[in-house]
């Protein structure tokens, strides 16, 4: 590299090697590979979002322009890179013929070595080879991704081509320069030969380069043959002269397809191929164009295929070949070609619709002529390519009527071989077979049969997951009898495989997602229960008579016989194959609401799927035997069964986690109604239906989890292991999402623990009565005493080591949700033991439990002895870095849903068919906003110190005992690095903005403010800097250090324009709404963004206001003249003192408005209305509503006003739409109400809102007023001082006399901040005088008589929710009144 590029690294280097904790020299080089990585990310991002039809057009053609001309730019592969920017030269070496260079002459690593004299550890080293070799298989993707875009010149694709040649399978980029070359080949990209693409010459000359012995790997070759002769024949049709002028005849391609695919070509594709890169449109185009340009090789090999297969067996449905035979039997070239097609469709939703749609296509004709196969392999491997191809809500409700076209419901058994009929039939026909199984007289399922079942079920699977029509019919089906079959055949002699196909079977049919919509999966998830229920708990045990005695024996530590059988006998199977299905059909049958199934039903608790009956008359009813046995006899067991793999054993972790996470989290929707519980005790004639719906949460599968985890047992021992480990697994993306569910659990107890001790275990004890035994007893249901509980919070106390874990994790790389999951449990940690949520709603109880918190203190002090605090400060801190757009939707409404319009959140078709723990990340759910929450929470008046906030933001650096230190300290401290990554983050847009901008920046607003690209981080960062300096403990000394670092405060004044709708101005809101100032004139702006900036603008008004206050005290004024010049602009009084009118009752005339100082109007720019989008139109008239009362939904926020509940008036609505008894008659007109009322409460809202910001930012402006006017006025000269007071008065009179629109509290700050004005003026005349002061001068007594009574008039005539009496005015400003006489008479 050159010196200007090395300098820079290096520089970069200086800068970041202490939160690298390496050398300078290090850091450098690390941030060099990381930048290479980067651009070959971005590199890869553009050119696949190019190609990537999900992109929205106007993006993905911006992304084509930009790969296009990279493509089409040619440089010099010898080019010398003698400066920053190397200019491109036309040669005849492409872009790409450079990109495949690094693999086979890997130099860059001798570029990258730093001089020989100096050593670098074995870390960086490995660091260094690790990312060459990342390097060398981005290029070649790279290269794929401009393969598959552009043509590839004959002379670029004959060097590609040479390269695969030597290559073996063992290199990493094989696979993706074999795609590579392949993708160039493609017929898609196929334009008119005369623009010279692969001429006559070309074909000759490539056909001769691949048909050559050179071929270190022969199947490599046969593949590249195949594609290449794949496109001569598109040639050949398109263009014959050109392909005879090849020298390639028909005959001979066919050679060259029959060789390749003697050579496995299509087992070579299906197993190594995709195996590298399973989603590539590469293979997909190959195998169409197979089907469409080759249309006759297919049916010759079916032809060789059925001969050879009709002369070694009888028909299908006698076949019982034994399984050492099938294992040696080699898979015919057809079938391989379906395992093919199966491999490049799977996992692929609504790829396969092709083959669906379009009844004339050659590939329907195809889907059609595969279903006449009759050899079983090939047949098996149909089915399973039919499976794959009907993922998608339309190909699997084609695929559905395709296999009922030939079912023959009058007799099944006569039903077409690719039909439901057919694999029912075999059902009828074997189970009774199978149910007379014998010692003497053994049957069994023949093994090809049982194959052939077991891939139609994964069919069949397919479709009821994605088709709600397909599940409903094919279950409810009297002829077909499925649940019958299905359940049947478990009970039979089969194998594990099809035992474990069956569970899989059943779990999708109970599914809750794709076709489990509309409670079509809960309501089959019912019915299983009970069939499982029936089958581990015999039912001969009903008859007998259930007594208090004998049904004692029946709970706590009794299993399902059933299911822990099988368990029992699997545990010997290193594949646990049963075991993996049976924890997937419990897993499905235990639903979570979703996001859309919540905004239908109006956020009220979906039932259970699990029915509360379960086991009724039986033993104690509920779902706790098999949560308890998925608990004790798998979970806990998995550590002790050394026969099981690594990848197993986190694959059978990962299918219990979610048995858990599925429990617990839907027990916490269903926990919520209890808030409403008041006094049980004293309700005596509610005691049976409390005791009905307190079972409900007993029976629930998440009461079982929940108990055990807050008594501390070795269930929350292993949930805590599995995070410890997280640090020797993070390229294990299995084991990192078995870390991600344990923290959903974690998440989720935190929330609901509090409610569950607190309310649900006293309700429940005040309905139980006690048995002789110690026992309890409610209705049926037998319980032991309950054991002591701890807080979630307490157990992680006692072990630190998973709290510094889950700190780490806040910078996952891996997994976005981890790093969110991680800063919420963090926040519900830092919380007090006090802290209750019950008492916050004012919910009475008998009993609270003040431990269910966090634990405070005692997690900064955690943290900081932490071996690893440095590394969790350094983690934060880059996640603080981590710069996202900040877009706000109506899909975020979660995080403030009284003033979010959550009904407009779009329902895309496809979320239905997408399992319920995806996750989505949503603005709102930044990691970096839920950082940024905790610091305000945890640096809040009243907070005890130190917090989790104060040990991350450099607490310990500013106590007392070292505040001399911190000078010395500076930048380079590691305590201090979130802190300055905040104040980068506010600084960093401040650096490119001139001076002449900022010193107009009331007037123009910088283009790259951060308060205009991200409103609610930069009011959070306000927030949090003020409420940290607000700490009397450590508030002088980091004011001197933002003093010092940047001159924080006046850099960010600076910038900030003093009128709020500069800043506010936003070109396509997603919350619209109109700011009309003062003047008429009218802003576009955006709800979020202008209460966002309000409040921003206050807490940095405030911080200005702590700030003079401090330095005052501390006799430091010569350091806040900057200040005060700024918030006066002194500049202005200098260049306007004179004389000025003595009518402050006279309105602004233009010359006053253009002397205002940046404090007045800031002042000014409040004086604004705000009109919201919502209520534009005219309400429409009520119909259904009329009684409707909005006032029953108002509830008082923490920061004291009012809002209406708009989750809870939602609910009301859903709840009058949902018992509306004639749904059809005026349902439309119904909603359309609902949605206007809605609309018009959430308005109301946003002008609530917005009215407290203003008085939020009114009362900090009155803040730094008051500081300057007591405190430090006298640093302006007299003239100065007259001039401030004077145009203050001016403004400030004026709003007084024309109260039209103002709330009483902003009337009486304005009148006090006019009183202290008065009293400072009044000090004046006393020491100085006022230059002509006569009985008719501004300030005369006579004038502050008036102003007096006119202050006193205004605020009683307003009307007000609070009364003033006019006494109390006069009690409060009387002395301040007689001050001011005595002052001006004197």
């Amino acid at each position: 590299m050159n010196e200007f590029e090395a300098s820079s690294l290096l520089m970069k280097g200086i800068n970041e090697a202490f939160s690298s904790e390496t050398l300078a020299l290090e850091a450098a080089l690390v941030i060099y590979y990381n930048e290479r990585e980067y651009l070959l990310t971005c590199l890869d991002v553009i050119l696949r979002s190019a190609k990537d039809a999900s992109v929205k057009d106007s993006i993905r053609l911006v992304f084509q322009q930009f790969a296009t001309e990279l493509a089409e730019e040619s440089i010099p592969l010898n080019q010398q890179n003698n400066s920053p920017k190397a200019t491109p030269a036309n040669t005849s070496t492409q872009f790409t013929g450079f990109m495949t260079k690094p693999t086979t002459q890997p130099t860059a690593q001798q570029q990258q070595q730093p001089q020989p004299e100096t050593k670098l550890t074995e870390n960086l080293k490995k660091l260094g080879k690790e990312h060459l070799a990342e390097e060398q298989i981005y290029l070649v993707q790279i290269l794929y991704h401009i393969g598959s875009l552009f043509w590839i010149k004959t002379g670029d694709l004959s060097s590609m081509i040479e390269a695969l040649k030597q290559s073996h399978l063992l290199n990493a980029t094989t696979p993706y320069l074999t795609l590579a070359i392949i993708s160039a080949m493609s017929t898609v990209k196929y334009i008119d030969a005369q623009n010279g693409i692969y001429s006559a010459d070309s074909i000759k000359k490539i056909t001769a380069l691949i048909n050559d012995n050179t071929w270190k790997v022969v199947t490599l070759k046969q593949t590249v043959f195949f594609r290449w002769a794949l496109l001569l024949t598109y040639i050949a049709k398109k263009h014959p002269e050109i392909s005879s002028a090849g020298g390639i005849t028909e005959a001979e391609r066919e050679t060259i397809f029959e060789n390749a695919i003697s050579e496995n070509v299509f087992e070579f594709m299906s197993d190594y191929l995709l195996y590298f890169q399973q989603k590539t449109l590469t293979t997909d185009l190959l195998v169409l164009d197979f089907i469409e340009l080759v249309p006759n090789i297919l049916p010759k090999i079916r032809i060789r295929e059925e001969d050879k297969a009709s002369t070694n067996t009888t028909n299908l449905s006698e076949r019982s070949s034994s399984k050492s035979e099938e294992k040696e039997r080699k898979p015919s070239d057809l079938e391989m070609f379906f395992k093919l097609l199966a491999s490049v469709y799977r996992n692929r939703t609504g790829a396969g619709i092709r083959f669906w749609s379009h009844e004339r296509s050659c590939f329907h004709s195809f889907l059609r002529w595969a279903t006449d196969l009759r050899v079983p392999g090939t047949v098996r491997a149909v089915y399973e390519f039919l499976g794959t191809i009907a993922s998608g809500e339309d190909c699997a409700e084609s695929a559905f009527n395709f296999l009922e076209q030939g079912t023959n419901r009058t007799h099944l058994t006569s039903s077409s071989l690719f039909s439901w009929g057919k694999l029912f039939a075999a059902f009828h026909f074997y189970i009774p077979l199978l149910q007379k199984n014998t010692r003497s007289n053994p049957q069994y399922f023949p093994p090809e049969e049982e194959e052939l079942l077991i891939t139609f079920l994964y069919l069949l699977r397919q479709v009821v997951q994605y088709s709600q029509n397909a599940r409903s019919v094919l279950w409810n089906d009297p002829i077909m009898r499925v649940f019958d079959c299905l359940v049947e055949m478990l009970s039979c002699p089969t194998s594990i495989m099809l035992r474990a196909s069956l569970y899989h079977t059943l779990a999708a049919f109970c599914s809750p997602w794709g076709g489990g919509g509309d409670g079509n999966g809960k309501r089959i998830a019912v019915q299983v229960w009970n069939v499982i229920e029936e089958s581990n708990f015999p039912s001969q045990n009903k008859q007998q008579t259930m007594t208090e005695t004998n049904t004692q024996t029946h709970y706590i530590h009794q299993y399902p016989t059933y299911l822990l059988k099988a368990l029992e006998q699997e545990k010997k199977n290193e594949k646990c194959t049963e075991t993996l299905a049976i924890l997937d059909l419990l897993a499905s049958m235990i639903h979570t609401q979703t996001r859309q199934e919540a905004l239908s039903n109006g956020f009220t608790p979906n039932t259970p799927s699990v029915p509360s009956d379960l086991g009724q008359g039986t033993r104690t009813p509920g779902a706790g035997p098999y949560i308890s046995l998925i608990i004790d006899n798998v979970f806990l067991e998995l550590d002790k069964r050394t026969n099981l793999t690594k990848e197993r054993q986190w694959e059978l972790t990962e299918a219990c986690l979610k048995i858990l996470e599925n429990s617990v989290i839907s027990f916490d929707e269903h926990t919520k109604p209890f808030l409403e519980i008041r006094n049980i005790a004293n309700q005596s004639h509610e005691i049976e239906i409390l005791k009905k719906v307190v079972l409900i949460y007993m029976t629930h599968p998440g009461y079982e989890v929940i108990i055990r985890i807050l008594t501390s047992t070795s269930l929350t021992s292993a949930l805590f292991k599995i995070v410890q480990s997280v640090g020797e697994n993070t390229k294990n993306k299995q084991a990192m999402r078995c870390v991600m569910r344990c923290l959903r659990i974690f998440n989720q107890i935190m929330e609901i623990q509090n409610v569950f001790v607190s309310l649900l275990v006293p309700c429940i004890n005040a309905l139980s009565t006690k048995l002789p035994n110690g026992n309890y007893k409610i209705s049926d249901f037998i319980f032991m005493p309950f054991p002591s509980f701890t807080s979630l919070s307490k157990s992680m106390l006692y072990h630190p080591k998973i709290i510094s874990e889950i700190a780490l994790l806040i910078n996952c790389t891996e997994e976005e949700e981890i790093c969110l999951l991680s800063i919420r449990i963090l926040r519900a940690l830092s919380r007090e033991s006090s802290y209750n949520d019950l008492e916050k709603r004012n919910v009475k109880c008998n009993t609270l439990n003040k431990d269910m918190g966090g634990i405070g203190t005692q997690l900064a002090l955690l943290l900081k002895e932490s071996p690893d605090a440095e590394s969790i400060l350094y983690a934060f801190s880059d996640q603080l870095k981590v710069d996202q757009p900040e877009v706000t939707s109506a899909e975020d409404y979660e995080y403030d849903i009284n003033n979010i319009p959550f009904w407009q959140a779009t329902v895309e078709p496809e979320d239905s068919y997408r399992s319920a723990d995806t996750f989505e990340p949503q603005a709102y759910s930044s990691t970096r906003i839920n950082i940024m929450d905790m610091f305000i929470e945890n640096t809040i008046h009243g907070k005890p110190v130190p917090s989790v906030a104060h040990f991350l933001l450099g607490y310990y650096v500013f106590q007392p005992s070292t505040q001399n230190k911190v000078q010395a300290i500076g930048h380079q401290d590691a305590r201090l690095v979130c802190l300055q990554a905040i104040l980068d983050m506010m600084q960093g847009s401040l650096s490119s903005q001139d001076d002449t901008n900022i010193n107009s920046s009331f007037v123009t607003a910088p283009s790259t403010s951060f308060e205009i690209t991200h409103p609610l981080i930069a009011e959070k960062c306000h927030r949090i800097i003020y409420q940290l300096c607000a700490k009397k403990t450590i508030s002088l000394p980091i004011l001197n250090y933002l003093r010092n670092r940047d001159n924080h405060i006046y850099s960010q004044l600076k910038a900030l324009p003093a009128r709020i709708e500069v800043n506010a101005n936003v070109a396509t809101p997603v919350f619209p709404g109109l700011i009309v100032c003062s003047d008429g004139s009218k802003v576009l702006t955006d709800f979020c963004t202008l209460r966002a900036q309000l409040h921003g603008r206050a807490w940095l008004l405030k911080l200005v206001a702590l700030d003079i206050h401090m330095a005052v005290g501390t006799k430091k004024k010569s350091s806040i003249q900057p200040l005060l010049d700024l918030l006066f602009d002194q500049e202005k009084i200098a260049s306007n003192s004179g004389e000025y009118s003595n009518s402050f009752f006279s309105s602004r005339t233009a010359e006053i408005h253009q002397s205002l100082p940046r404090l007045v109007e800031t002042f000014c720019s409040l004086d604004f209305t705000w009109i919201d989008a919502l209520d534009r139109e005219p309400p429409k008239p009520s119909v259904y509503l009329s009684q409707f009362d909005p006032k029953q939904f108002e509830f008082t926020t923490e920061e004291g006003y009012v809002l209406y509940d708009i989750r809870a008036a939602y609910r009301h609505f859903r709840r009058i739409i949902q018992h509306k008894l004639t749904p059809q008659a005026g349902l439309a007109e119904l909603e359309a109400e609902t949605t206007d009322r809605l609309g018009r409460l959430m308005s109301e809202n946003h002008r609530r809102e917005i009215t407290h910001a203003k008085m939020h930012c009114l009362r900090a402006w009155r803040q730094v007023i008051q500081v300057v006017l007591l405190e430090c006025f006298d640093e302006f000269s007299l003239a100065a001082r007259k001039k401030i007071t004077y145009t203050l008065l001016n403004n400030l009179l004026e709003r007084i006399r024309k109260p039209a629109g103002l709330d009483q509290d902003v009337l009486e700050n304005l009148c006090d901040i006019v009183l202290t004005l008065l009293i400072r003026s009044g000090q004046d005349n006393d020491t100085s005088g006022w230059v002509g002061l006569t009985p008719d001068s501004p300030l005369s007594d006579t004038h502050i008589r008036s102003l007096y009574q006119e202050m006193l008039q205004h605020i009683k005539i307003q009307p007000t929710t609070k009364e003033v009496q006019k006494e109390d005015t006069e009690k409060i400003a009387l002395p301040q009144l007689s001050f001011l006489i005595h002052s001006t008479i004197n």
